[in-house]
Order: C-alpha cells, then sequence, then structure tokens
C-alpha cells in the first residue's frame, strides 16, 4: 500500500500541485490588476473577496475548459510563438528530445494470464520451455520529476511540522493564562456580542507575552487581551477591540486563514503565493474593520481609528500563525486602514453591482480551465481543414493526428461499453505511462509506450520493474516487430502480415455483435483488431476486460459521469466480478475514446487486489515514426525457433479467408473442441475450461493433449494455433 501512495497517488498529487499553482500564479496576476483598476470603486469586503477565488481555484481538483479562461488567451499566445520557433528546429535537436531508453529481454506472457491483460500471442516452445535471464540487475537514476517531488515532500513535510509546532507551543502557552473576570471588562464585552448578535460563547483570556488583542481558535474561538491593554484602555478603546474581534469570529477569519496556510504549505516552493497570502490577510484586516465599524456610531469612526494607531505603536511584536488574528504593524496596510477608516460609510459594506460584477468576471475566466482543444488551428497550422497530415524533414517523419477533444455529454451504459470495445476507431496515435500490478506477483511494472495506428502504423513500448530493471522493450514498424535484449545483446525479429490494412478498414462493433451467448448458454466474444504491439493493450485496447467484467449491464453501475485524469474526462464505472482474489472492481474510461485509463480490483474487504494507474497519457499527440525503428548495431540476431510451435492467445486475426466461416460456427460450440487445418497450420478451439497442452507426435499422426484451466478459468474456452509439425492428421486425446 506504501508502494502504491509513493509511486501513483504522491506523483498525481505533486503534478496537480504544480499546475494549480502554475494557474494560481497567474490568478494572483489578475487579482492585484483588478485591485489596482477598481482600487478607490470596491469596498474593503470585496477586496477580500477576491482573494477567495484564489483560495478556490487552488484547492479545485478539476474544472471544464472553456476558450475565455485566462489560461487560454495566455496559451494561444505561448503556442504561436512556438509554432513559429519550431520552424526553424532542425531534426537533429528534436531528436535530442527523445529519450534514450536501455535495452532488455523478452518477457513471456503466458495464456493463463490472458484474460487479466491482453498482450501479443505468446509463443510456445513444443519442445523446451525458454525462459530469459535478466542479466545484472541495474537502477536507473531518478528522474528530475522525481527529485523535484521529494524537495517538494520535503519542504511540505518541514513546514507542516513546523506549523503544527508552533501551533501546539502556542496553544499550551495560551491554556496557561487565568480568564479574565473583571465585571466591567465582561459587561462590555457582551454587550458588544449582544449588539453583533453572536450567541457563542467566546471567552476572554489574559494573553500573557502576545501584546496585541486577538481572537485564538476557529472552531472554540477565545479573544486574548493584555493586562496592560486591560489596565490603560478606556471603555471606548475596549469596545473598539470587542467589536473587531469579534468582527474576525463573525467573519470566521481564523477558519480562512487556516485553509489558506495549508494550501501555502502545498505551495511552499512558490513565492507568489506567499506575496498572495500577505496580501490576503492585510485585505482581511481592512474588511474586519468595514465590518466593526457598520455595528458602531458614524461618529465613532475617527475614536476608532485612533484606537487602532493607539495599540500599533504600543506593540512591537506579530505573531504569523493562523490560528491567530491579530494586528499587522505594516506602515503600508496602517495608511490603508486610516484611510479606510476615513471614508467609510456603514451602507459601503452591504452588497454591491460593482463588487458582485468584479467577483464573477474574475472567476469566470480563471476558475475554468485552458480550452483542451482551444489552440488546435494555431499548434497545426497546417491542419485547418480537420485532416491528419505527416511533416518530413531531414531524416525525420512526425505525423500529426487531429486534436483530441473531450467529451463531457452525458453517456449511457451501452454507449460507453460500445467505445471500450472499438477504441481501434477513436483515436491514431497515442503516448503513455502507467503502472501495473497483480495481486499474484510482487511490486509492480511500468509500461512506457509510444503508437501510431492509421498512418505510418508503428510503437515502441518499454517495461521497467520496480527495482529499476528493465523488462522487455519492443519496437514495431511496417510488419515488423523487433524484441531486444540488452544484457544478452540480441534481438528477435518477426513478421506480421495485414496489420495495417486490418486496422484501416475495420468496422465497429455493436454488442450485440461482440457479446452472443451459444446455444449452451455459454457467453462468446468477438475483438476487434488492434496492433501487434501488445504492451499497452491493456489501456489502448481493452477488449478482454470488457469481455470478462462489464459484458453483464446488471452487474455494474456509472459512478460518476465525469472525473478528470490527467486533463482527459473520465466516466467511472464499478461492479462486481468474481475472478481471482476480486470481488469488486472500478474503472476510469475516457469518454471520447472507450481507453481504460485507470482500473482497480478489491477482494470482499476492499482491499485493493490488481490495478493499473497511469502516470501520463497523451491521446492523438504528433508521434515521430522514427522512433519505431531500433537501433540495433552491436546487436545479434537470435532466430526464433523453426521447429513446432504453439501460438497461445486469441488467434481470430490469423484465420484465413476460406476458414473464417468454420471458425465462427467453431465459436459457437464451446463444449465442443475443434480442429481445422490449411497450409501447415493447425488452428485449434479448445472446448470450455480447457487449455491447449502440447501435440505428441507419432510418424505422420499427431495427437493433442488438453490440460484442464484454474477454477477462475472454468468458464473460458482458449484458443491456439501450431505449426511446424510434420503430420498429416491431428487428432483429440481421449
Amino acid at each position: 500500500m506504501i508502494d502504491i501512495v509513493f509511486d501513483t497517488y504522491l506523483p498525481h498529487l505533486f503534478d496537480w500541485v504544480i499546475e494549480t499553482s502554475i494557474m494560481a500564479s497567474i490568478l494572483v496576476g489578475v487579482i492585484l490588476c483588478v485591485k489596482v483598476l477598481l482600487r478607490n470603486r470596491l469596498t474593503p469586503r470585496w477586496h477580500y473577496l477576491l482573494w477567495m477565488i484564489l483560495i478556490v481555484r487552488l484547492i479545485l481538483p478539476w474544472s471544464p475548459g472553456s476558450s475565455f479562461s485566462v489560461y487560454s488567451i495566455l496559451l494561444n499566445g505561448y503556442e504561436s510563438i512556438a509554432s513559429e520557433q519550431s520552424q526553424s528546429i532542425s531534426s537533429s535537436e528534436k531528436e535530442q528530445l527523445h529519450e534514450t531508453n536501455n535495452l532488455s529481454n523478452l518477457k513471456v506472457v503466458t495464456d493463463d494470464e490472458r484474460f487479466d491483460i491482453p498482450t501479443s500471442p505468446t509463443i510456445v516452445d513444443s519442445k523446451k520451455e525458454t525462459t530469459n535471464s535478466n542479466g545484472k540487475q541495474e537502477e536507473e537514476p531518478l528522474s528530475i520529476q522525481s527529485i523535484a517531488l521529494y524537495i517538494w515532500l520535503t519542504g511540505v513535510i518541514l513546514l507542516g511540522f513546523t506549523t503544527y509546532l508552533a501551533n501546539r507551543r502556542l496553544q499550551h502557552y495560551i491554556k496557561q493564562q487565568p480568564v479574565i473576570k473583571d465585571e466591567k471588562i465582561i459587561n462590555i464585552f457582551e454587550n458588544c456580542k449582544k449588539s453583533m448578535s453572536i450567541q457563542q460563547n467566546v471567552p476572554l483570556l489574559l494573553a500573557g507575552k502576545i501584546p496585541s488583542p486577538t481572537v485564538l481558535g476557529f472552531l472554540q474561538p477565545r479573544i486574548l487581551l493584555s493586562s496592560d491593554q486591560i489596565n490603560l484602555l478606556n471603555e471606548q478603546q475596549l469596545r473598539h477591540i470587542f467589536h473587531h474581534e469579534l468582527a474576525h469570529i463573525k467573519r470566521r477569519d481564523v477558519g480562512i486563514n487556516w485553509l489558506m496556510h495549508f494550501l501555502l504549505i502545498l505551495n511552499w516552493f512558490n513565492p507568489i503565493i506567499w506575496v498572495a497570502y500577505v496580501c490576503m490577510r492585510e485585505d482581511q484586516e481592512l474588511a474586519c474593520d468595514a465590518y466593526a465599524l457598520s455595528f458602531m456610531e458614524e461618529e465613532e469612526k475617527v475614536p476608532y481609528g485612533y484606537t487602532i494607531i493607539s495599540l500599533l505603536e504600543h506593540y512591537r511584536n506579530y505573531y504569523p500563525v493562523p490560528s491567530l488574528a491579530n494586528l499587522s504593524k505594516n506602515k503600508r496596510i496602517l495608511k490603508r486602514r486610516i484611510l479606510m477608516i476615513k471614508k467609510f460609510k456603514k451602507k459601503s459594506y452591504r452588497w454591491s453591482a460593482l463588487g458582485i460584477l468584479a467577483v464573477a468576471a474574475v472567476a469566470s475566466v480563471s476558475l475554468l480551465n485552458a480550452n483542451a482543444d482551444g489552440s488546435s488551428e494555431k499548434q497545426i497550422k497546417a491542419n485547418t481543414d480537420g485532416k491528419a497530415k505527416i511533416e518530413t524533414k531531414t531524416e525525420t517523419t512526425v505525423y500529426t493526428p487531429p486534436k483530441h477533444k473531450e467529451n463531457y455529454d452525458e453517456m449511457t451504459e451501452e454507449e460507453i461499453l460500445t467505445k471500450m470495445i472499438n477504441t481501434v476507431d477513436y483515436f491514431e496515435t497515442a503516448r503513455g505511462e502507467y503502472k501495473i500490478h497483480y495481486d499474484f506477483s510482487p511490486g509492480y511494472e511500468v509500461v512506457k509506450y509510444d503508437i501510431s495506428l492509421k498512418v505510418e502504423p508503428g510503437g515502441y513500448g518499454k517495461i521497467t520493474f520496480n527495482t529499476g530493471e528493465i523488462s522487455s522493450q519492443e519496437f514495431y514498424k511496417d510488419g515488423t516487430v523487433w524484441s531486444l535484449n540488452d544484457s544478452a545483446k540480441t534481438y528477435i525479429e518477426s513478421q506480421v502480415m495485414g496489420m495495417e490494412e486490418n486496422l484501416k478498414k475495420g468496422t465497429t462493433l455493436t454488442l450485440e455483435q461482440a457479446f452472443s451467448t451459444a446455444p449452451d448458454g455459454n457467453p462468446l466474444s468477438i475483438y476487434r483488431e488492434r496492433s501487434p504491439f501488445g504492451l499497452a493493450n491493456a489501456t489502448l485496447f481493452p477488449y478482454e476486460i470488457a469481455s470478462n467484467y462489464t459484458r453483464d449491464l446488471s452487474k455494474w453501475e456509472i459512478e460518476n459521469q465525469n472525473e478528470e485524469l490527467l486533463g482527459h474526462n473520465t466516466l467511472v464505472i464499478k461492479g462486481n466480478i468474481n475472478h481471482r482474489d476480486a470481488r469488486s472492481f472500478r474503472f476510469w474510461v475516457d469518454k471520447d475514446t472507450g481507453i481504460l485509463v485507470k482500473y482497480e480490483t478489491y477482494d470482499a474487504k476492499g482491499k485493493l487486489v490488481d490495478y493499473l494507474h497511469p502516470t501520463s497519457l497523451e491521446v492523438n499527440v504528433p508521434i515521430d515514426t522514427k522512433r519505431f525503428t531500433p537501433n540495433l548495431d552491436d546487436y545479434k540476431k537470435e532466430e526464433l525457433w523453426n521447429g513446432p510451435k504453439i501460438i497461445t492467445g486469441n488467434i481470430d486475426e490469423y484465420i484465413t479467408e476460406e476458414l473464417k466461416e468454420q471458425w465462427e460456427e467453431a465459436k459457437k460450440k464451446p463444449n465442443e473442441t475443434t480442429i481445422l487445418h490449411q497450409n501447415d497450420t493447425w488452428y485449434i478451439h479448445a472446448k470450455k475450461g480447457y487449455l491447449v497442452d502440447t501435440i505428441e507426435v507419432n510418424g505422420e499422426e499427431g495427437t493433442l493433449l488438453l490440460a484442464k484451466a484454474s477454477p477462475q478459468k472454468s468458464q473460458f474456452t482458449f484458443q491456439a494455433l501450431a505449426q511446424g509439425y510434420k503430420i498429416d492428421s491431428l487428432k483429440i486425446a481421449e
């Protein structure tokens, strides 16, 4: 669980903090500009309320995009400049931007795992079991992002602990101070409470070494007065102080201070937020003065001002802790307070049309994120007609697909499931990274990939263990798949014919076509085509997952129609399943493409069993297809096994046109084992609950041996393809 927090949730939190901090910095600039422009037209209350927009921005986990957002405007301007500059970048400079990846050996996924995470078909050697040596483990150095994350986390912990320690000491100190029992003071205080309609019990305590009158605490507020103030101030001055401190309580300023201080801890690295915090506290004091004056007579304005000046002259220390609402001895703020008190009118604290307009205007342009597609025309100049393009520059071919747009429409269960089983229709390129964990294996794997489907099809992917050891690296281009073993300095090359054509001419499946029932009541499934590059199948082509978990609409429901995840608007579904140790699941599905962005399964106690947690996902982004061809210098080609072999997994794409009709009929008979033969290749559809184990050869006759699947897989049917067997007939073992 700790690994999940540090490796998945914490990076997501850090990314969110950085993103919101940048947007908040822009918002601070907007707020300061509005305050300057409307300096004398907005009352202190509305100056202070403008900072509430900043707090909302800092805690907002997600917001829809808008072309009217200030971030969209700035982003469009930046992309216009970047687009012009990018024209002069040479191909060699672009290549330096690509990550240099270590090579690795091939990881074989068994057929028994196929219904958890779909992969490329597995090749099983019929004569021997091939195991891959991982070589010497090498730890990858920490990335700049990881270093930044740990520095940020250290700052949060230190600042949080310092805040906790300071407030704990203050609370302990105040507990030792006696309650004020002077009847004169108490009567003045109670009259002030009554005039402000405050029913809450607010104790009066001696402040000890704290020289300034102040409010301590939010849930159980107390007002602190020093013994000098009790002895030196007259009744009118005490009344002014009580009105001011009670105004803090009634306006819940201490609670706002705590919230802003918590956000300040998260954004400790951003000096702009620190400046905003100071400005907010200053405006808070002015708004509090205005609120206190609204309960006084007009002739008390000047004496109230003198009281404030007198207090600021007689103390030196300021305690900037969030649990206190005390006075700030700042010449600039003192001048502002005196001017405000001088000009104050009782009606000024009421609702203001200009104030409402100012807050609404700032909120409307700052609480909405940058529009996802607002800059597509500027970003892709040659793509204004909505068509994709291939931009060729000195040895580099960059494919730019149409801009991806987020979907915010309400969707039904049938609509989202249809997209999940047809994702190949809804995107053209993808780049991403995710962490995947199975309950039956220790640790997790990090999968990183780039893929292009319909124009210049190809892909690159890498699997890395949480230990830093590279497990597998794969390249695909022009019908060729390369699997590289870095420790052995060898690679395997294989051909996949006809895949590009299949990806271009596929037909969208309906739920009725994809999911059907055999005459004996067993479920049948038909899957769409997908790239032979299999490292990202779990997220980009979740066909088997959709079949196994969501084909029965009565066993799951939509939990949330719109939830932002890595910049994508996802639909969250949850349901029940009986699969290994898992009893329930939750999926986050991109509403526009059907891509399974994230998934989690849970046991009967709600404990996490399996998960796929993404760290990045970009859809329909420019892809440099040159990346899909490996550099094979210093690598020796390792020939594939030329003898008999069995390929297990979903072999629908390997079925020839002549056998397709017979194959579809075989799939309708899950309780029978069907064997088809053509051109020295045997196509096997095993009966329900059985796996293809091996083929025994006796002269020109072969015998197919089946193995019983695990109890969890007893309701599934499995397929296999056998090649290289010098036999004329193949029978099923009794």
